[in-house]
């Protein structure tokens, strides 16, 4: 089928550094893709889960709001389970989503990524309310020279201290969903990234394959977010870590809980 819905589409900067491609719609399931290389892994040369976050939370976003035509969804809880399959995903990772329940408030929809192999990856869900239209934003252009050269491990790794798990993240504009506030699928790669500063520097050789992020307010331009992890529990073969994202130096704008397990 064409992409025939009413889908108002806008990309952002965030889309543009994690290379997403155009969103598609085809019926009531919405996909997009996101290549992988050299530039999408960390310095251990492993893909973090976390990574996926931009790319899933456009689809289950998207998903949504084929209920709902000419208004936008904002996150309020997003999932991600990942499988070691990702660590072989090749050149390419394909993600689709559909709405499971939607009202005149908030939706839920669920996804799944796969290798260009069609080996399963993900499974991902997502909790959104709606905002009463569009927000005026003008898309980026594919191939933004602002943003096209960025390295999304970069990122991550300002503001960074030995020592200390915690990752610091300024709202900057390459950061930024429409609504100009810092992206849902950002924030799950930060939580990722303490995650796993917290694991290394407890001496556990775990890979996140379970998070769980709620958004309690959102993370403004400009803003400095700081996102905080502690080890819950730590074993040989599971551990669980919260993480908790610091506004202002005492407001909690995002919390998130992750399970992590041996990489194979």
């Amino acid at each position: 089928m064409a992409d025939h819905l009413p889908l108002h589409v806008i990309r952002c900067p965030p889309d543009e550094v994690f290379r997403i491609a155009e969103v598609h719609t085809d019926g009531r399931v919405v996909s997009a893709s996101m290549p992988l290389g050299d530039w999408s892994v960390e310095a251990d040369g492993v893909l973090a889960p976390g990574f996926l976050g931009v790319l899933i939370d456009s689809v289950l976003g998207y998903a949504s709001m084929t209920t709902t035509p000419g208004r936008w969804s904002v996150t309020t809880a997003m999932t991600l389970d990942v499988y070691p399959a990702l660590q072989r995903a090749g050149d390419c990772l394909h993600a689709e989503a559909q709405v499971a329940q939607a009202d005149g408030f908030s939706g839920f929809a669920i996804g799944r990524v796969r290798s260009a192999g069609g080996e399963l990856v993900a499974w991902c869900s997502q909790r959104v309310r709606f905002l009463g239209g569009i927000p005026p934003y003008e898309s980026t252009r594919p191939g933004s020279p602002a943003t096209d050269q960025l390295r999304p491990v970069s990122l991550m790794t300002d503001g960074l201290v030995p020592g200390d798990p915690s990752v610091r993240l300024e709202v900057r504009p390459e950061l930024q969903n429409p609504l100009k506030n810092l992206h849902g699928g950002i924030s799950m790669y930060a939580c990722d990234r303490a995650v796993a500063r917290a694991l290394d520097l407890a001496g556990a050789p775990l890979v996140t394959t379970s998070l769980q992020v709620s958004y309690l307010r959102p993370v403004a331009a400009r803003e400095q977010i700081e996102f905080r992890p502690t080890l819950v529990h730590r074993g040989r073969t599971l551990a669980v870590v919260d993480v908790t994202g610091i506004i202002a130096g005492a407001r909690p704008a995002v919390v998130a809980r992750a399970s992590a397990q041996p990489l194979a």
